[in-house]
């Protein structure tokens, strides 16, 4: 009886093994879309943070001061076509000089031109949003190249749900350090490439200094 029982379970698992192996990319793209939807969730923190905020003044907030000057100069870009640098509406009367690399304060207002029917603010409060699950993909793809399907799984995991790394991209956080870190990624990736480590310093140029620093 104990043989029969034990032909059985190797039965069984044979037939698991067997399964696995022939939907094994099915089983990948499912366990990549429930990866990818924590980190939504995750990242979605502000919007449940801030319910009474919402119930009282009808809108959310960005999480930061800094995302409030960031925001500062897409208001420029979308009324002038530019940021006004030195900005006259800070540190005045002498104005502040913008330093900061370009491409998120225009990215997100040339993208309102596009989504003429949502306004500024929202495109710029959910933006991290899109940044951090193609950051989740990117990632998947890139430890998938170096360690296969697992170890691309695993990669994607962590970056979607260890705080350091996703707090970047959580909703409401108008900041370009989530840009950048999703294309810096693109850099080990493709090495041979020099627009990748462009497009890097043209949205933050903190990520590439900071990793080149160690």
């Amino acid at each position: 009886m104990g043989k029969k029982r034990l032909e059985r379970m190797k039965k069984k698992a044979v037939d698991r093994f067997r399964f696995v192996c022939e939907h094994i990319k099915l089983l990948t793209v499912l366990a990549l879309l429930g990866i990818v939807l924590a980190g939504v969730c995750l990242r979605l923190n502000t919007v449940f943070l801030q319910g009474s905020l919402y119930a009282e003044y009808g809108r959310f907030f960005p999480r930061n001061d800094d995302s409030w000057w960031h925001f500062h100069w897409m208001k420029q870009v979308e009324q002038y076509g530019h940021r006004l640098n030195p900005d006259p509406e800070t540190w005045a009367p002498e104005g502040r000089v913008v330093g900061l690399p370009p491409l998120f304060h225009y990215l997100i207002p040339y993208l309102g031109k596009l989504l003429a029917w949502i306004p500024l603010f929202d495109i710029a409060f959910y933006f991290p949003l899109l940044a951090g699950i193609a950051g989740i993909t990117i990632c998947f793809l890139l430890c998938r190249e170096l360690y296969g399907t697992a170890g691309g799984l695993v990669g994607a995991f962590l970056y979607s749900t260890a705080v350091d790394l996703s707090g970047t991209t959580w909703v409401g956080n108008i900041r370009p350090s989530g840009l950048g870190e999703m294309l810096f990624v693109l850099g080990p990736a493709e090495p041979e490439e020099p627009l990748n480590d462009v497009l890097v310093l043209l949205a933050d140029h903190r990520v590439l200094r900071q990793v080149m620093q160690g």
